[in-house]
């Protein structure tokens, strides 16, 4: 479907974004403009066979809607949910992804197009979105800039003058498995009382359930002494979360993106704010909070420039 009637100029290139059950293609070109993007099941148990058939399906449709020729794809850019090899372009998750564990995805998509393909974390090429002209992050900052995702698990990255924060051997960094109180359930890594283990879409949803109520937005309404108790626990684990962050990469900017923030954003604002307000070394001032911009399509506006930035 179109972005917007607007027309591309100059290169283009693919942004991928691979989810545990969907999967979303765009052509973007190089000011970040999505021209055009489509999106299906990702279905990750049929096998890397299949998947590639539906990926090339909807890049090739996305070209002949946009009367762009194949061979005109300066490069594709793939983000998809850790653990992954950027190096080599191949996904090793086997918990959002079964099925897909050891799929060489930019093996394929360079054979198959004869393009430049590289693979990243999806939080980073969210962030990468973000933080390019078409969205939240436009205007530059004075320090790195933060992005958190709040959807089913809890993803972030950090972005430094424009490059992506790495490990020793370019590992992306797991910011909701930082332990953030001492009790709670242990999270897939064996972390307990884990930030995502507390405060995702996942924990929202499991004690809902546990609770009786119909779902997540009756806990940010409950007035129930068991789901209070909850919540405050919940704000505690996030406000940790955040003062860990602040003080380790002192950030201009952070950027508040996933699914949760559909309905929630304004909670998890306020409870940043209340965690730099309690962060003696850190001035309010200096640290502007933003939720995301380009919502679904930020990840593959983001994998679609990382590429395109590689190329010169």
């Amino acid at each position: 479907m179109p972005a917007d009637s607007g027309s591309s100029s100059g290169r283009v290139a693919v942004g991928i974004d691979i989810g545990g059950t969907k999967i979303s293609v765009g052509l973007v070109d190089s000011s970040g403009h999505l021209i055009s993007h489509r999106t299906g099941p990702t279905d990750s148990a049929s096998g890397p066979s299949s998947v590639e058939k539906r990926l090339c399906r909807m890049i090739d449709g996305l070209c002949d809607g946009a009367d762009l020729p194949v061979e005109k794809l300066v490069g594709i850019g793939v983000g998809g949910p850790g653990p992954l090899d950027p190096a080599n372009g191949v996904f090793q998750n086997p918990y959002t992804l079964p099925g897909l564990e050891r799929w060489a995805v930019t093996d394929f998509l360079q054979t198959h197009y004869r393009v430049p393909a590289i693979l990243e974390n999806d939080a980073d090429m969210a962030a990468l979105g973000e933080a390019a002209r078409c969205g939240s992050g436009a205007g530059g900052t004075d320090g790195p800039l933060l992005m958190l995702t709040i959807g089913t698990g809890i993803g972030g990255a950090v972005i430094l003058n424009g490059a992506i924060l790495r490990g020793s051997h370019g590992e992306h960094p797991e910011f909701g498995l930082i332990p953030v109180l001492e009790d709670g359930p242990s999270c897939y890594s064996g972390v307990r009382g884990s930030l995502e283990s507390w405060t995702s879409g996942s924990a929202l949803s499991r004690f809902a359930n546990e609770s009786g109520l119909s779902g997540p937005a009756e806990l940010f309404s409950s007035k129930s002494e068991e789901v209070l108790r909850f919540m405050d626990r919940v704000a505690l684990a996030w406000k940790r979360g955040i003062q860990c962050y602040l003080h380790t990469f002192h950030p201009g900017t952070i950027i508040l993106g996933g699914g949760v923030m559909d309905h929630q954003y304004e909670w998890y604002r306020l409870r940043t704010v209340e965690a730099i307000e309690e962060s003696a070394l850190i001035s309010p001032q200096k640290v502007s909070i933003h939720k995301a911009l380009l919502g679904n399509t930020a990840g593959m506006c983001g994998a679609a420039l990382r590429v395109l930035h590689s190329i010169h």
